[in-house]
């Protein structure tokens, strides 16, 4: 490491103001009840559309597994959105001097963990048995909606 780096590292940040937290914290307060109001749609839509059946055989199939990977997927991030509120809230009171919403590092931990992962699992396995049943053109749809899934929420 050369010596600038090191003095670099020496250097203490500015403190942040108590307003400057406290407007932070609502920000992303804000954004999660955002972002569960989307979630709350997709899941809406695609179960809209799950009731309506296509005209023929195959688009049935296409759609019924489009829209159970999209259902799932929505009700996984929806998931762990809510999860998130729970924990800007707790930092928001915790900004404003609240003392009865203050956290615990043990508390925290357990809020940033993969909380849902085992519903996930389980849906990600119920997805494959489906998918298995399917002809293996529908198998390739369905690993292909799945990537295409998985791409549009790393954009997101």
């Amino acid at each position: 490491m050369t010596q600038s780096a090191e003095n670099k590292h020496l250097i203490p940040r500015k403190p942040v103001s108590a307003v400057h937290h406290e407007r932070v914290a609502r920000s992303a307060l804000e954004f999660c009840e955002e972002q569960i109001r989307n979630l709350q749609r997709i899941v809406a839509l695609s179960a809209t559309m799950q009731r309506q059946p296509a005209i023929t055989s195959d688009e049935r199939k296409n759609q019924q597994t489009m829209l159970c990977l999209l259902t799932d997927t929505a009700e996984t991030y929806l998931m762990q959105a809510e999860g998130s509120r729970e924990m800007f809230r707790i930092i928001s009171h915790d900004a404003c001097g609240i003392p009865d919403a203050t956290i615990s590092a043990k508390s925290a931990a357990r809020l940033l963990s993969p909380t849902g992962k085992a519903n996930t699992d389980s849906r990600t396995s119920r997805g494959t048995r489906k998918a298995a049943r399917d002809t293996a053109t529908s198998s390739k749809r369905v690993k292909t909606a799945t990537t295409d899934a998985h791409a549009i929420a790393v954009q997101h």
